[in-house]
């Protein structure tokens, strides 16, 4: 293709940007909200300062969050040999230099963050910068802290992010925008603006995925909220959305920002669960062992915790959930006439 050819074509990806700028409130359904606010509201609960629960929550996911976020991006590395790698500094055999980097500096990123979330400062152009530089800290190709100085492509999506002469200008405009928010978001439905309008950008050579989702993370941390968590188990979904979002056509706005929620609603319960319950229910257990309770069988709850129906999550190659949260997905679905197996 020549050179004019795909500048063309990228500067179609200003006007969908733009879009993204002026999104209005009220793109997560109401019953998905209510779910969000209501698991808030039981963390809540709890007595203590909810400054220091997210601190401590937020510290004591962080091996989670850095397995998700990675793998997401093709890192090959297991659940437990990203605990190894960032706890015990082991090196993996057969893993890459550059798998082991990249699990490392997911927690010094979360650092970083939790400290800048406590200051009270609008977000600028450097922290953003600052947050590709950790992210890929050590990984040269990636021109850490470095924005783009050419055109990229996306694997199998026929979105073409903008030249990047307009990388600066669109950067500096989303971050005022998520200053300023204008249309009066809310904190969720700013942190998933925050994160689809970057990875549309694209701004970096390498690691815009990581970089988007701990920009969500601090939109949410500097207004009190907890980080969303995007399993890896929900990959092919997140992509799919991602790129049928970025159909400059006619973008599904509503469907990403669902999934988002959906997401956030089951790292809530993963938060939930990790506290010291006041009762059994509330633990989280096996999938399999709360499934057996109800009477439901383990492929059919496997199935609805890998469509991301049910907040399950995934710890190795065994899935957990909250008994509460089952039960309640099985009286929404008898409510609206749905039979449960």
């Amino acid at each position: 293709m020549r050179q004019t050819d795909t500048h063309l074509r990228a500067r179609k990806a200003l006007p969908f940007i733009e879009a993204i700028r002026d999104l209005r409130p009220g793109l997560i359904s109401p019953p998905l909200v209510e779910r969000m606010n209501r698991i808030v509201r039981e963390l809540r609960r709890g007595g203590r300062k909810w400054s220091e629960l997210v601190h401590n929550l937020v510290a004591k996911s962080k091996i989670e969050y850095a397995y998700h976020t990675i793998a997401i991006e093709g890192n090959t590395l297991t659940f437990d040999q990203t605990r190894k790698v960032i706890e015990e500094g082991l090196t993996v055999e057969g893993k890459t230099v550059r798998e082991h980097l990249e699990a490392v500096n997911i927690p010094k990123a979360l650092d970083s963050l939790m400290s800048l979330a406590k200051v009270s400062r609008p977000l600028t152009v450097n922290d953003v910068l600052m947050i590709h530089d950790l992210v890929t800290h050590g990984i040269a190709e990636a021109e850490p802290g470095k924005s783009r100085s050419g055109f990229v492509g996306l694997t199998g999506s026929t979105y073409l992010p903008p030249p990047a002469y307009e990388v600066p200008f669109l950067i500096e405009e989303m971050v005022k925008g998520l200053n300023t928010n204008p249309n009066d978001l809310s904190p969720t439905e700013l942190a998933f603006q925050s994160h689809l309008w970057l990875v549309s950008i694209h701004p970096f050579t390498d690691g815009k995925g990581r970089v988007a989702r701990l920009l969500a993370a601090l939109v949410l941390l500097k207004r009190g909220y907890l980080p969303v968590i995007v399993r890896v188990e929900r990959r092919s979904r997140y992509i799919q959305l991602l790129q049928r979002t970025q159909r400059t056509t006619r973008p599904n706005f509503r469907g990403y920002f669902n999934f988002m929620a959906r997401e956030y609603i089951a790292t809530l319960a993963m938060y939930s669960g990790g506290l010291s319950a006041k009762s059994p229910e509330e633990d989280i257990v096996l999938l399999s062992e709360a499934g057996k309770k109800a009477g439901l069988d383990d492929e059919y709850l496997g199935l609805l915790a890998r469509r991301g129906l049910i907040p399950a999550v995934k710890r190795g190659s065994r899935w957990y959930i909250r008994e509460k949260d089952l039960t309640e997905y099985i009286i929404r679905r008898k409510r609206s006439g749905t039979p449960v197996r």
